[in-house]
């Protein structure tokens, strides 16, 4: 089997009290989390290691990148967990597909289950349902200039490894407007930014798309859903995860980041289950705050 990736708002009229409530994005978007997006998100770095074949169904050629003793079957014995991979002959680095393993330690049964592959693939475990059984987060890095980062939920049940949803970044549009800003609009929450541009004023203007503070021709901003960081939380200190994540705003260029959008979100069991839209924002980007919260 194999699993497919899952690839604010501040109004422009927030009062002082609406920016420096508690409960405002804080949290959210923190220095390191700018960092990332900056140069892209850094890599948790295993060496390769040969995998026991009588234990692992994985291919030959695969390599442990991870290997955790935790329970996530529910009935309070560790199970033994594997992240592996196949990395390509010519970029050991990359690996072209991933592998993700669970064995019993009583019956000593394994199942396993495909991934798309990447680089600086990461293994988390942590409690999104709140059933106190930890579900199997893994990302991995697409590699290319965009910075962004696959993300796969996994959970264990009836002794089968089982995907689960990854919520999908918010859904963005925007334009340059007259006075060197962009406008964002949020349709998740149906609420729009301003994000001030003037200290890209020459830039912009040199480049034929303003003249005399006025706009030339029209300049959509580029958004996408995909994710820059997709981070597990816990807020609440009650062993219950939320995932906050960011997405980066272009203006003019992929290397032209403008603003990032922040977001919480929470996942609801009702049904089949689903993530719920807890909270948002979006700010102008300054590398500058990668050295402190950003209110």
């Amino acid at each position: 089997m194999h699993s497919l990736p899952n690839r604010h708002t501040k109004g422009d009229a927030d009062s002082d009290e609406a920016r420096e409530s508690p409960t405002d994005m804080k949290p959210m978007i923190l220095a390191s989390a700018l960092a990332i997006l900056l140069v892209g998100a850094a890599g948790i770095e295993s060496r390769a290691e040969a995998i026991p074949q009588a234990k692992m169904p994985f291919p030959k050629d695969a390599v442990t990148i991870k290997e955790a003793s935790v329970d996530v079957t529910g009935d309070t014995r560790p199970d033994r967990i594997v992240l592996a991979g196949r990395p390509r002959k010519d970029n050991n680095i990359y690996y072209e597909k991933l592998y993700l393993g669970v064995e019993d330690p009583i019956t000593n049964q394994i199942v396993s289950y495909d991934i798309e592959g990447g680089y600086s693939p990461s293994l988390e475990f942590v409690d999104v349902t709140g059933n106190k059984v930890p579900e199997i987060f893994i990302s991995a890095e697409t590699g290319g200039s965009g910075g962004i980062i696959n993300y796969y939920l996994y959970t264990y049940r009836n002794k089968e490894i089982h995907p689960m949803p990854v919520p999908q970044g918010l859904d963005m549009s925007g334009a340059l407007e007259d006075g060197y800003q962009a406008r964002i609009y949020v349709r998740d929450t149906n609420q729009y930014t301003t994000i001030d541009l003037a200290d890209r004023a020459k830039l912009y203007s040199d480049l034929g798309i303003y003249r005399n503070n006025q706009i030339v021709r029209p300049v959509s901003v580029m958004t996408s859903r995909s994710w820059q960081l997709l981070k597990p939380a816990d807020p609440e200190g009650d062993g219950v995860y939320v995932l906050w994540g960011i997405q980066a705003i272009k203006g003019v260029a992929n290397a032209d980041t403008i603003a990032v959008a922040g977001s919480e979100w929470i996942w609801e069991p009702a049904g089949a289950g689903t993530w719920r839209l807890s909270r948002s924002n979006v700010i102008k980007y300054e590398p500058r705050r990668a050295n402190g919260s950003i209110k």
